[in-house]
């Protein structure tokens, strides 16, 4: 296929067209997204529930489509690639504004207990700070309360 854009890329196979785009023919490459924009805005909207969200998405999918492209192995069908490219972008989405959860136990039978030790302030208290410095060996303290 040339690169002058001269042919009619609208019949091409999706192979054709990323072998064409790979060599730098952008008329291709902007077939590959119209063949494929309604698909990756379609499992953008599902996974994000949020129309402006999914064309960030199908926005950053695209870019990285094209930036990534050399990297595109013929293995699997190139609408298959932009789908998971597409997902990957809108879980990224979807954890960047969460922010970083937590780290909970996978397993922990008693739950409320378990959380409940461990957030516990368990640090002394002055009273029993006192206990502490009376019960050791040696130690001389008037100032401390009986």
């Amino acid at each position: 296929m040339e690169t002058t854009g001269t042919t009619n890329v609208g019949k091409e196979s999706d192979e054709v067209l990323v072998s064409a785009a790979k060599c730098g023919d952008t008329q291709a490459f902007e077939e590959l997204i119209l063949r494929h924009e309604q698909k990756v805005l379609a499992v953008a909207q599902r996974i994000t529930n949020h129309r402006e969200d999914a064309q960030d998405v199908a926005q950053e999918t695209f870019h990285k489509a094209f930036c990534h492209l050399n990297s595109f192995q013929e293995k699997a069908r190139f609408s298959t690639w932009m789908t998971r490219i597409a997902m990957n972008e809108a879980f990224m989405l979807l954890r960047r504004r969460r922010g970083t959860p937590e780290d909970l136990p996978e397993s922990h039978d008693d739950g409320d207990e378990y959380f409940s030790e461990k957030f516990v302030d368990q640090r002394p208290t002055p009273a029993s700070k006192n206990d502490l410095l009376k019960k050791q060996p040696g130690f001389w303290a008037p100032q401390l309360a009986p």
